[in-house]
């Protein structure tokens, strides 16, 4: 009797167990619907979002300073000592023209130094190139006061003419090798891939036609002189994160502010630092592959890790 009952409990035990399981497979639709976007959201392929500058295109400095005149470069180094003194002049002499010391988007250079205004609208496509030159031109070649010597005067007209003709500009862009490879290679492992970059429109179209086997890899396209809005502004950072979850996405740059401004936005980031910043600002490829494989790994986490 006892061995009946005992029995007996079992089998009450595994009936129960039965429509338990069966009533806990049968989810409710919102049940349903909660896990098929889990499901969706586990499946998301990885965004990686590329810069351009000093990240997939560099800049020829050969080719700009020749731009500039040899001669001209030599005499103001014997003077000056120093090429990054150029920059300095150039960037006072646009902002005495604009009547202002700085940006109020928080934009920098490669170098770290605050964008003057007048460039940081240029960036933003808010001023056509032809009539930001002849500007920049006229005023600089009207205030000589501005200027240590004539030559100086000289070498900051032809950088404004470097700077804002497109053409000149894109002639002296070429693609980073190593770094073009490594996008070829997320684009094999299916990863989705975007661009998100600081670039007037009108050498921006240049530089797509110049190089439009690079831009096919890409599935998006954000630049701010189409858009009209720049890094390091939240703004720009959201039209991706609007396509794409932030958490998907390891964003590739070499400025440090515009890094913080897309970990604030929930993206993943490295920065692409160079390995001889003295001779190129080209990634160190090393060091940004080993974080990159780290990253593959994380980015399916609500939160980035820096």
């Amino acid at each position: 009797m006892k061995r009946m009952s005992i029995i007996g409990v079992a089998f009450v035990a595994s009936i129960g167990i039965a429509f338990q399981s069966y009533y806990s497979l049968q989810a409710s639709p919102a049940e349903s619907t909660l896990i098929e976007t889990r499901q969706q959201v586990d499946n998301e392929p990885i965004t990686v979002v590329f810069d351009l500058g000093n990240v997939l295109i560099a800049t020829n400095k050969r080719a700009a300073l020749w731009h500039l005149g040899p001669r001209n470069v030599f005499s103001y180094l014997i003077r000056n000592r120093s090429i990054g003194l150029m920059k300095k002049q150039f960037y006072a002499a646009l902002n005495r023209i604009d009547g202002s010391d700085s940006n109020p988007y928080g934009a920098k250079d490669p170098d770290g130094h605050m964008l003057p205004n007048l460039m940081a609208t240029w960036l933003q496509g808010k001023q056509p190139n032809a009539q930001l030159l002849e500007k920049v031109v006229h005023e600089i070649e009207n205030h000589p006061e501005w200027f240590s010597t004539k030559q100086e005067q000289h070498i900051i007209t032809a950088m404004a003419n470097f700077t804002f003709n497109p053409n000149n500009l894109i002639n002296a862009c070429r693609p980073i090798n190593e770094m073009v490879s490594f996008a070829r290679q997320c684009k094999e492992k299916n990863h989705r891939l975007y661009v998100l970059s600081n670039w007037d429109p009108e050498s921006f179209e240049l530089l797509t036609k110049k190089y439009p086997e690079l831009f096919k890899l890409f599935d998006g396209v954000v630049i701010s002189g189409q858009v009209h809005k720049m890094k390091p502004d939240p703004d720009i950072f959201s039209l991706i994160t609007q396509k794409v979850p932030a958490h998907t996405c390891i964003f590739i740059d070499d400025q440090q502010e515009n890094i913080d401004a897309a970990q604030k936005a929930g993206m993943h980031t490295i920065l692409a630092a160079p390995k001889r910043a003295l001779i190129s600002k080209a990634p160190d490829m090393q060091k940004l592959q080993a974080k990159f494989k780290q990253l593959e790994k994380l980015c399916s986490c609500t939160a980035p890790t820096n």
